[in-house]
């Protein structure tokens, strides 16, 4: 295999990393997945509320993305994607209709 000057360098230093400190492959560190447990995540601030209708802030977006499902989603072209909601209508100017997935309940 005929490596680069730039890709020789980078993988070298991105060993010479992993080594210093004392990182391994990613395979010996795989385990088989285990159910249940505690999640535990730190974050440098504090969500101002736990109800999305509340905020816009951008911290509390990134908590919610981690807990709440939306109907739809973005995609990287902001196009709009299926979420929770397999399909929708728009019969008239100020209704939406949901056709959500098998087995979703919405509450709000």
């Amino acid at each position: 295999m005929k490596l680069s000057r730039r890709e020789f360098v980078t993988s070298g230093a991105t060993a010479m990393t992993a080594a210093a400190v004392g990182l391994r492959p990613a395979r010996a560190l795989a385990q088989t997945p285990k159910k249940g447990g505690t999640l535990r995540v730190g974050f440098y601030i504090e969500a101002a509320t736990m109800d999305p209708h509340l905020s816009g802030s951008k911290v509390d977006r990134q908590v919610y993305h981690n807990i709440y499902e939306p109907l739809v989603t973005l995609d990287t072209k902001l196009g709009i994607r299926p979420g929770l909601a397999e399909s929708w209508s728009q019969p008239d100017p100020k209704t939406l209709v949901f056709k959500l997935r098998r087995g979703v309940k919405f509450h709000g």
